[in-house]
């Protein structure tokens, strides 16, 4: 009967984990692309530009161009969060939704999706057949700090660097990725807080609107640069990352029998990341 017993919480418990999950989702998951193929190791075709020639005259050779094939490789990693619960009494108080407990070990699962993304920004790519080449992040796409904070003219930099890359900026959905820093620093702008520019207040209730187009995402996980004292933000496309879930959040609970029945908790993610192209992103530096 106690076994009954056991499981009909630990049936309340995954619910529950899986419900703050989703109220908890990473800043990161909506900005990117998302697929959910199984398997360690997921690639993704790409195709480069192509051109058009004239066709001046009858029984003229067609112009046969060599298709720009490439391809990035994306390689997934099982993570996990687990917590052993001593007695049925706080597993009882747990069944609540906001749970402590629970409310950390979603966030945790957030939080390192997020880490995941990010590092694969900035990192090389996985490219070739096999996955065995590297790509390196390209460094004409990055925006020097200028011993400045982050203003509106940085902002227009990165963009212009997109823009030069032929981005359509007028289709493609842009995200800017800031941390507290960066974001104080434009809410002191006056070009950012300007009526010419917004639609709102921008510092009546404190949300960001969009500016230039752009989607201001606030995150605290942006990586500051290596020299320890230069911060970044981040500039893309929506199409710029592939982030592979072959696993989305799968919880578990169990007894353990021989630590006198606790309750082991333990909630998985199996993802990974890849930058599709390097002209898709720009790194804005500032101090």
């Amino acid at each position: 009967m106690a076994v009954t017993i056991d499981q009909a919480y630990i049936n309340a418990y995954s619910d529950n984990v899986h419900t703050l999950v989703e109220q908890t989702e990473s800043k990161i998951r909506p900005v990117v692309t998302v697929t959910k193929e199984k398997g360690e190791k997921i690639f993704f075709d790409r195709f480069g530009a192509l051109t058009v020639a004239d066709v001046s005259g009858r029984w003229q050779d067609s112009v046969v161009q060599d298709s720009a094939h490439s391809r990035r490789m994306c390689t997934t990693v099982k993570k996990q969060a687990a917590v052993s619960v001593s007695d049925l009494d706080t597993l009882k108080m747990m069944m609540d939704p906001t749970s402590y407990i629970t409310t950390a070990m979603a966030r945790a699962h957030a939080k390192e999706f997020d880490d995941v993304v990010l590092a694969a920004i900035l990192g090389s790519a996985a490219t070739g057949q096999t996955g065995s080449g590297t790509q390196a992040f390209d460094s004409n796409m990055q925006v020097a700090h200028g011993s400045t904070g982050f203003t509106v003219a940085k902002l227009n930099s990165g963009l212009k660097l997109l823009e030069a890359n032929e981005v359509d900026v007028d289709r493609e959905e842009l995200f800017l990725l800031a941390g507290a820093g960066a974001i104080e620093d434009l809410m002191a702008d006056s070009l950012f807080t300007s009526f010419d520019y917004q639609e709102g207040k921008v510092l009546a209730n404190g949300r960001l609107p969009k500016f230039r187009g752009i989607n201001i995402i606030r995150s605290q996980r942006v990586p500051v640069h290596t020299s320890g004292s230069v911060y970044r933000c981040l500039l893309l496309t929506g199409s710029c990352m592939r982030a592979n879930i072959s696993s989305d959040i799968e919880v578990y609970a169990d007894v353990i029998p021989h630590k006198n029945r606790e309750i082991l908790i333990q909630a998985f993610m199996t993802y990974g990341a890849v930058r599709m192209e390097e002209a898709l992103v720009a790194d804005i530096l500032f101090q």
